[in-house]
């Protein structure tokens, strides 16, 4: 047998859970036909007690057969169809544990936190709290939808607002805002953030008076009031909840009228 066929035979024999001894008691037999436990070890290099023990497993599973011979007990190598007995088990275990895994699926859906229970609800209060959850808004991905009294220059400073809309620009964020206003004067200096990235209609609170400030993006719902000087909001995460919002907002935006842009500093009007 050459050293290609012999590694090639651990391998594969390796691959049905033979240990390496295991696997020289076996390819010792092959090469050299029926013998004693005390020829195995001595070919083998393996202590006979050792050759004694593994030859009792190897003989459970056919692949070495006991001879009884006029000098006493002898071994030789088994049929490699034998290994089917094997291959049966691992066919069997493998179905066994795929019938589990469906199981397993069903099991841990109905164990599974509700969608409900995850939810995430943060208060803010102050004009800290205020400026906290509009630089939260930065974090959203692609598009962020915006029921607006007024523009945050009017409650918050400016160079803080500037800032977050810097920070919208760069990081691309397509704003939509819905508002109760025909005119809004100019609010920033971000030009391109105006003529690229932001959108206003205008709706009649006759059909829709917006009084509470919202903010839509991702799985977040955010809304805030600011007035009387009592600044209060509430943010919260749940994608259910943010994707219904995100439909009402849509069906306002349809019937929407857009705002014309007067100049590149966001003055605008019907």
């Amino acid at each position: 047998m050459s050293s290609t066929e012999t590694d090639r035979l651990h391998t594969i024999l390796f691959n049905f859970g033979l240990e390496e001894e295991e696997v020289k008691i076996f390819e010792f037999l092959l090469q050299n036909g029926p013998s004693t436990a005390s020829q195995i070890s001595k070919g083998t290099s393996i202590p006979r007690t050792t050759v004694y023990r593994l030859i009792e497993k190897l003989v459970l599973t056919q692949l070495v057969k006991e001879l009884v011979t006029s000098q006493g007990k002898a071994f030789e190598a088994g049929n490699v169809q034998e290994l089917k007995i094997i291959l049966q088990q691992r066919e069997d275990e493998l179905s066994n544990l795929k019938n589990s895994f469906k199981e397993l699926e069903k099991i841990t859906r109905t164990m599974a936190t509700p969608e409900i229970a995850k939810t995430k609800i943060l208060s803010y209060k102050g004009l800290d709290g205020l400026k906290q959850m509009t630089w939260n808004s930065k974090n959203a991905k692609n598009e962020l939808r915006i029921i607006e009294k007024s523009t945050m220059s009017q409650f918050l400073d400016y160079g803080f607002s500037e800032r977050a809309r810097t920070e919208f620009l760069l990081n691309k964020i397509q704003v939509k805002e819905i508002t109760n206003e025909k005119e809004i004067p100019a609010w920033t200096e971000i030009k391109q953030f105006v003529t690229d990235y932001w959108k206003c209609k205008y709706i009649p609170s006759s059909l829709f008076e917006v009084k509470f400030e919202i903010l839509i993006y991702n799985d977040v719902y955010a809304m805030y009031n600011y007035e009387n000087n009592d600044i209060v909001g509430v943010e919260i995460y749940n994608k259910q909840l943010a994707d219904m919002q995100r439909q009402l907002f849509d069906f306002l935006w349809s019937n929407g009228q857009e705002l014309k842009k007067l100049n590149d500093n966001g003055k605008s009007s019907l």
